[in-house]
């Protein structure tokens, strides 16, 4: 058993020296940016890869949502300050991820007043923005852009890619809560729904393993544990 240990550091020695660990729970050998930083191990770096430490707090949060809740919330309450300091060196250090945080918790909450559920994110906001080239889909504008549904919210139409239009505020504000076939030509309706189709297309035709790994590094930063 000693021989055994004694060899698989060796081994994983070797690895270090190559710029890659082996994870001890998938067996995998992958590169050292794959496992998180550990000054209680050996040799500074985590045993385990960020994919299995991923998978297992998510496993224990579902196990143990409401302790992990409430002890964060205490933990917060009787930290408020440092909370306060930590979120505006955040704010100042990512002004833009900030701005598609709030505009992600404002369609979240206009969509909950509706009774609607969303589940529309920051990187279909950013794959929108490109599809339509930061250009209103109406006039071709590329200032003050936003993203409309197409088909209004007032309506119970949730935000999905299959709705999601690029339109500056002086068209969007004309359009407010109208039905599209209430405000355009059907020849120009006809066009949008085209090309809603084909972003549609586009959006699923992406590799999902990218959208995964940052899924993971963001709950990384989010620290759940």
């Amino acid at each position: 058993m000693t021989t055994n240990r004694h060899e698989e550091k060796i081994h994983r020695a070797e690895l270090l020296k190559q710029g890659k660990n082996k994870c001890t729970v998938c067996y995998a050998v992958k590169s050292v940016a794959m496992f998180h930083r550990n000054k209680q191990q050996q040799w500074g770096i985590s045993s385990i890869c960020k994919v299995c430490t991923h998978k297992r707090r998510v496993a224990w949060y579902q196990e143990n949502a409401t302790h992990a809740r409430d002890y964060s919330k205490a933990w917060a309450r009787a930290h408020s300050v440092q909370v306060q300091q930590r979120a505006l060196a955040w704010n100042r250090a990512h002004p833009i991820r900030r701005r598609e945080i709030v505009r992600t918790s404002t369609r979240k909450r206009r969509a909950k007043k509706q009774a609607v559920h969303e589940q529309f994110t920051t990187e279909m906001e950013r794959f929108v923005f490109q599809f339509w080239g930061s250009r209103c889909a109406v006039c071709g504008e590329t200032k003050n852009c936003c993203i409309d549904h197409w088909h209004p919210l007032s309506r119970g139409n949730g935000l999905t890619i299959t709705n999601a239009v690029l339109l500056c505020l002086r068209c969007n504000s004309k359009k407010h809560a109208k039905l599209p076939d209430q405000h355009y030509t059907p020849e120009f309706v006809e066009t949008i729904r085209s090309r809603l189709s084909k972003q549609e297309q586009q959006w699923l035709a992406l590799p999902l393993t990218l959208a995964e790994f940052d899924d993971i590094c963001n709950l990384d930063a989010i620290g759940v544990a």
